[in-house]
């Protein structure tokens, strides 16, 4: 098989096997799994009736707001790139970043902090990032006591 033919059946295979979901009226982020020390970890997603087996990962970006990554095909049919496994719709995706960004502590991003004026960039401690200690550790109790959970109703109103 020539590479172009590879390719096609690659994209086919990943066509026929992504998982695709609509919006959905309710949404469940649970099992929230998280590393302190890198700030960031993993979790389920139930969307209405239907949960996805795979986990999501997510993690604090360097703007200080919580991003996700969808589950992925790695090297699928022996390609040497990944694929997106779960297609989700623009308003889920929204939902989604706005309920990890409210439920895990607000960190401030890199450049100049705005309090003590210190340079923040990827080699400054995480707990200089911290803007609420009593949040922080709020949420590091709940996610620990194993109870971390975040339900929504979609559509959400901004």
């Amino acid at each position: 098989m020539d590479r172009s033919e590879h390719v096609k059946k690659v994209h086919e295979w990943v066509e026929t096997n992504k998982q695709r979901f609509p919006t959905p009226k309710t949404m469940v982020i649970d099992e929230i799994e998280f590393e302190w020390k890198h700030f960031s970890g993993s979790f389920l997603l139930k969307l209405d009736d239907t949960k996805i087996e795979e986990r999501f990962s997510f993690s604090l970006g360097i703007d200080g707001k919580y991003g996700y990554c969808v589950p992925i095909f790695g090297s699928p049919l022996g390609a040497p790139a990944s694929f997106a496994a779960v297609e989700l719709s623009d308003e889920t995706d929204m939902a989604i970043t706005q309920a990890l960004n409210n439920f895990f502590p607000k960190m401030v991003g890199f450049g100049l902090h705005p309090i003590s004026r210190e340079f923040i960039n990827s080699s400054t401690p995480i707990g200089k990032r911290i803007i609420d200690e009593a949040a922080f550790q709020k949420c590091k109790d709940l996610i620990a006591s194993g109870q971390s959970r975040i339900e929504i109703n979609l559509p959400i109103k901004e």
